[in-house]
């Protein structure tokens, strides 16, 4: 099925599209200035929202080529990576970004990169969001199986 033609919703998509495609070429998260320009934003709200629907389907948005880096999953961490980005993010869509880790965590052995991955965007946004502050009924569960016991 093919999608209607929609202005209003096609330059926000190549916009994020843009963002991610040129947050790749930045290794350093000091000298990235994708990161250095959304953190003197109040809010990011079409930025974040397609992320989270991008990250929680595993869609890659900028990958090219099979073999190309994941754009969603590096900014996801570069933006997680410090406190002045990780707040673009609501309260709510942090919850449910935890619930995604945790269920990508649990979903994976020991020895699997992805988990690893999820691991350290999960430590990330435990690291730089408020997320001791709100109560989550999986915050029991996520030291247990990020060690590999639960």
């Amino acid at each position: 099925e093919e999608t209607p033609y929609d202005p209003e919703n096609l330059i926000p998509a190549m916009f994020v599209k843009c963002a991610l495609s040129l947050n790749l070429h930045y290794k350093d998260l000091r000298n990235n200035r994708v990161c250095n320009v959304l953190k003197s934003r109040p809010h990011a709200t079409v930025l974040s929202e397609t992320l989270l629907v991008s990250f929680n389907r595993a869609e890659s948005l900028t990958g090219i080529f099979p073999q190309s880096e994941d754009g969603v999953r590096k900014i996801m961490l570069d933006l997680f990576g410090s406190p002045d980005t990780a707040e673009l993010f609501f309260t709510n869509d942090v919850k449910v970004l935890i619930e995604v880790l945790h269920r990508n965590v649990i979903d994976r052995g020991e020895g699997d990169p992805d988990r690893v991955y999820y691991m350290r965007l999960l430590d990330r946004v435990i690291s730089n969001t408020e997320y001791e502050d709100h109560t989550h009924y999986k915050i029991r569960d996520i030291p247990a199986s990020t060690t590999g016991q639960g």
